[in-house]
C-alpha cells in the first residue's frame, strides 16, 4: 500500500487552538488520517516557535498530542520521527517560520531521503551533508548515504505562504542593516 505523510508547520507564536487560526491547522484538520482509497495517510501538525506552553493540539481524529520542546534545531523537526521514517510520499505545508521549516524539510528529504526505522540514530549523519553547501543531493556522499540508510520519498507538494529565510539561514554580520518598512513588510 502506498503511504503519504502530510506535514503542517505553523508560524511563530501560532498554534491550533488560537482564536484566529492560520491556514495550517485548517489544512491539518481538513485531512483525515488513516486509509484514504489505496493510500495510507498520516497527518502531522507542528505548532510554531514560541508556543511551547501550548503543546497540546488536537489531531484530525480529536485525539490530543503532547510534545516537549527540544533545544537543538535539528531535533525540532515538525513530526514524530517514527511516523516519517517509513513514508513514501510527502506533502508539506507551512506558514511564515513554518514555511521555512517545510522548505528546509523538503531539502533534507531530497538530500538524504527518509531514514529507515533501523537507522533512526543516524539523523546527525543525514543532517551533515544537507547542511554542507558543497555536497550536492546527487553527489557521492548523499547517494551512498541514501542507498545505505534511507527510503526513497517523493515530495509531491510544497504549499508555503509568507515564507521567511528567502536568503537562507542568517549569518552574523558586523553591523545590521536598518529596517525600512516598505509595503507592509520590513524586508529589503
Amino acid at each position: 500500500m502506498a503511504k503519504r505523510l502530510v506535514v503542517c508547520c505553523d508560524g511563530t507564536w501560532n498554534f491550533a487552538d488560537q482564536p484566529s487560526k492560520t491556514s495550517v491547522p485548517k489544512v491539518a484538520l481538513s485531512l483525515l488520517p488513516g486509509t484514504v482509497g489505496s493510500m495510507e495517510q498520516r497527518v502531522c501538525y507542528h505548532s510554531g516557535l514560541g508556543t511551547h506552553g501550548r503543546q497540546r493540539v488536537r489531531t484530525g481524529a480529536g485525539r490530543r498530542v503532547h510534545r516537549k520542546p527540544v533545544p537543538e534545531r535539528r531535533r525540532r523537526l515538525p513530526f514524530p520521527r517514527p511516523a516519517l521514517r517509513a513514508r513514501r510520499r510527502a506533502l508539506l505545508f507551512g506558514f511564515s517560520r513554518g514555511a521555512f521549516t517545510a522548505r528546509s524539510l523538503a531539502g533534507l528529504i531530497r538530500n538524504g531521503g527518509i531514514l529507515r526505522r533501523d537507522h533512526a540514530d543516524r539523523i546527525p549523519e543525514a543532517w551533515a551533508p544537507y547542511r554542507d553547501r558543497i555536497e550536492q543531493p546527487n553527489g557521492a556522499t548523499a547517494t551512498l548515504f541514501h542507498r545505505s540508510y534511507a527510503r526513497e520519498t517523493d515530495i509531491r507538494f510544497i504549499g508555503v505562504r509568507d515564507t521567511v529565510g528567502a536568503l537562507g539561514i542568517p549569518m552574523p554580520r558586523a553591523a545590521a542593516d536598518p529596517v525600512t518598512p516598505r509595503s507592509g513588510t520590513s524586508e529589503k
